[in-house]
């Protein structure tokens, strides 16, 4: 397969994306692949049974991969005397020749359906091949194994998926013809991406360039069509993944980076002849001590981070930054190869600006926009964003507290934030939502008075403090959107001072935040969101666009490569 080939001088590199893919691609997301596959292995065999003159055949497997097969009439010349659909686990059910489903509690119960009363089995779930099944009692037993993408394509359907894949790229290929000159054409991809691209690609797109988003996974469904000129879903398939990133010469492939995930960047780096532009956020270096990395995450993830990360400074075209100005030095100081970088922010789009002011002054509504902690997470490196306390504290003081999740956690957010949904349920002033998209995150951060970037530091909060000096945060510019003033944390250096100097907010130390309704009452909110108004006309997208055409329309760096 493509990555096998690609990562053969890369073995270390091949040996993390082995591992972590197990982590980050959802079986889900690969239905649409594996079920293709299943179709393609059941319709040959069933044209070989048919040849074959055989007509009395059992059917084991999912009820969804046998409906589909059912819908696709692959059995319409064949009698079923009856099917054995399986659960996840592969307990079977077996559905008689009166299609009603009888129950069974292990396979040893399949006596009552003796092979004498068919010739031919297709199965595709290995788990609940019944014992007295065999090749010697039946004529024609046809086993589908597991398709473990992408790194355990079984033999049998191998064939069928380089059919596939070439048949996905061949597709591809027409539908970029549609769009033009492919050197004109961004690439936005990542195994998971911040929804900054959408906002990227809305002025690109008014700039003359063509924009494809590529998923990985379904949970970036946020990447709206209207977006985009073309919208690619991998399906879960990291080799389909990285085959899309080789096989066309694009103007340029903008990769958003991911902590702990650098590996797969790196990758993606190596499998692509177009201009590799590598977008860091969060970053291991800002963030931990190696020993506190590894902590968290892992023995050895440090390590394995480090060496990804520095793989991608020395094998990418251009490096951005969503750190404040001076980060990129910072990180880039110990690389024997500079690339060239920029530092390029989230910055506000027109489009979604908000300006209507809230219709009443009090209570003041406070909003956090972004990724939460659970409660039981450990203080130290998550104490920050674990904002029960905060909520407690401004509900305290009669004013409300908002908080809308990070839309990658909104299915979880009954599961893990359960103590979230207690308060809310019995504190009228505290809510917490679903996440969304930026454009209808601005609408509804639209009634808020305030975006929040206060954080309540626990005593022994292990952060490095270089992170908090030079973030430059999404939601920092998500509020600025929506018209909202900022309550920001003084630990933040660099947000901090741009707050002050442009007047478009408050910075409030820890000790403020008890009594931060009074502080509030003594502010000029009308005239926080003038100034507000002004900077996001200054400072928004379309006007710092060009920063990044720059970018992207940079030469190939042999040298670098």
């Amino acid at each position: 397969m493509f990555l096998e080939k690609l990562c053969k001088k890369h073995p270390d590199l091949y040996s993390i994306i082995e591992q972590r893919a197990k982590n980050i691609i959802s079986s889900k997301a690969q239905e649409p692949v594996v079920e293709r596959l299943n179709l393609t292995s059941a319709r040959k065999f069933l044209t070989t049974m048919s040849k074959k003159k055989i007509s009395r055949l059992a059917i084991v497997g999912s009820p969804t991969i046998i409906e589909v097969m059912f819908r696709a009439e692959l059995f319409s010349s064949f009698d079923v005397p009856f099917i054995v659909a399986t659960n996840g686990d592969g307990v079977p059910s077996i559905f008689g020749k009166t299609w009603e489903m009888i129950p069974v509690r292990s396979p040893e119960n399949f006596s009552k359906f003796p092979e004498t009363e068919i010739d031919a089995a297709l199965v595709l779930d290995t788990k609940a091949v019944p014992p007295t099944w065999s090749k010697e009692k039946l004529a024609y037993l046809n086993i589908i194994p597991p398709c473990g993408l992408p790194f355990s394509v079984p033999d049998s359907l191998k064939e069928n998926y380089e059919q596939f894949t070439q048949a996905f790229i061949q597709d591809l290929q027409v539908r970029l013809h549609r769009l033009g000159r492919s050197e004109n054409i961004i690439l936005f991809t990542g195994i998971y991406t911040y929804f900054n691209f959408n906002r990227l690609s809305i002025v690109l797109r008014k700039h003359g360039y063509k924009t494809i988003f590529m998923s990985l996974n379904p949970s970036n469904q946020f990447h709206k069509k209207k977006h985009y000129d073309l919208i690619i879903h991998a399906n879960g398939d990291l080799n389909l993944f990285y085959m899309v990133i080789n096989a066309f010469p694009f103007l340029a492939v903008h990769y958003q980076g991911w902590l702990n995930l650098h590996a797969f960047a790196a990758v993606a780096s190596l499998s692509t002849t177009s201009k590799f532009i590598i977008e860091f956020n969060d970053m291991a270096h800002m963030l931990f001590s190696p020993e506190e990395h590894d902590c968290i995450f892992g023995n050895g993830i440090a390590t394995e981070e480090n060496r990804a990360t520095t793989f991608l400074f020395e094998h990418s075209d251009h490096v951005v930054f969503n750190y404040a100005q001076g980060s990129g030095e910072k990180l880039l100081c110990n690389c024997t190869i500079t690339p060239p970088y920029e530092h390029f922010h989230s910055y506000p789009l027109p489009e979604f600006f908000k300006s209507e002011p809230p219709e009443s002054s009090a209570p003041y509504r406070i909003a956090f926009a972004g990724t939460l902690s659970p409660s039981y997470f450990p203080d130290p490196p998550f104490g920050d964003v674990k904002l029960m306390d905060l909520a407690h504290t401004l509900t305290d003081q009669g004013m409300e507290f908002h908080i809308f999740l990070n839309p990658y956690q909104a299915n979880q957010a009954q599961g893990i934030f359960w103590d979230y949904q207690y308060f809310a349920a019995r504190t009228p002033g505290f809510k917490i939502y679903s996440g969304c998209g930026p454009e209808e995150l601005s609408q509804k951060l639209a009634s808020m008075h305030f975006g929040s970037m206060l954080y309540q530091f626990p005593p022994n909060f292990s952060i490095n403090p270089e992170h908090l000096t030079y973030i430059m945060p999404t939601k920092f510019f998500s509020y600025v959107e929506a018209g909202l003033p900022v309550l920001v944390s003084d630990r933040f250096t660099a947000l901090a001072a741009l707050v002050k100097e442009h007047g478009i907010g408050l910075v409030i130390s820890q000790n403020e935040i008890p009594v931060l309704s009074t502080k509030l009452t003594q502010t000029d909110h009308k005239a926080l969101r003038n100034n507000v108004i002004v900077f996001r006309k200054e400072f928004n997208l379309h006007r710092l666009i060009q920063k990044l055409e720059k970018v992207y329309g940079f030469m190939k760096l042999d040298s670098i490569k």
